[in-house]
């Protein structure tokens, strides 16, 4: 269902009219293959847009940083943050973060 709610949510109209076709075109077990292809097609394209913005922003931190002698984040330690981040939200205080640790 999430998966559903994903390609909702992204996809245009189009694509979902075009989707929504190849789905009734066909019988359940083919309708399952079909379902998972165009979800592993929108979780390509989306982690290759990740991959070009971490990119972009590698290069404009290295511009504004060439001065520095910082070392660049790789994509495993960005992935780390972003789990880091999600596990302790904003505004989870110190008290919080002990007990969920």
């Amino acid at each position: 269902m999430v998966e559903m709610d994903k390609l909702c949510e992204l996809l245009p109209l189009e694509r979902i009219e075009e989707l929504n076709k190849s789905l009734t075109d066909c019988d359940v077990a083919k309708g399952r293959e079909v379902f998972l292809k165009w979800v592993k097609e929108l979780n390509e394209k989306l982690e290759k847009d990740k991959e070009e913005l971490f990119n972009l922003s590698l290069k404009s931190s290295v511009t504004c940083s060439s001065n520095s002698n910082s070392k660049q984040w790789s994509m495993a330690d960005v992935q780390l943050l972003i789990k880091a981040v999600n596990l302790f939200p904003a505004g989870t205080n110190q008290r919080d973060r002990k007990s969920v640790v």
